[in-house]
């Protein structure tokens, strides 16, 4: 019998690790993420593995590319999208400036800016809903 810890851990032997599942689309050279989602599930179902769910990091969505998805989305049990933020222009990033924090500090601290506007925002949304 498996304990908790080895049921944690993932199947190296199972199709959905192997080495031919998509890694990191960029979306140059037909290195799209449809074509890479659409041809790694057709994969799985023909290995006969089970797919539970399918977990997508991604920047942007939309709906014709979501529509590219669709049929083979609708034959997973479960789908969650992480979506990223939209970035800001590079003419907005701020400039370090003579006085400001080491370079190391400076970044972090500009992360930290973001993530707070992100919540910021992400509550703004949430109290109109």
């Amino acid at each position: 019998m498996l304990s908790e810890r080895d049921r944690s851990q993932p199947d190296p032997q199972h199709p959905a690790l192997s080495a031919d599942r998509p890694q990191f689309v960029d979306n140059q050279h037909g290195n799209t993420l449809d074509a890479a989602i659409v041809a790694h599930l057709k994969a799985l179902r023909q290995e006969n593995a089970m797919l539970w769910g399918l977990d997508i990091a991604t920047a942007f969505f939309n709906l014709p590319g979501f529509a590219l998805l669709a049929d083979e989305l609708e034959r997973v049990g479960k789908v969650r999208l992480l979506l990223g933020a939209e970035p800001r222009p590079e003419a907005a990033w701020p400039v370090r400036k003579p006085g400001d924090s080491p370079p190391a500090e400076f970044v972090r601290e500009q992360v930290v800016h973001s993530l707070e506007e992100l919540d910021a925002g992400l509550r703004h949304i949430s109290k109109e809903e």
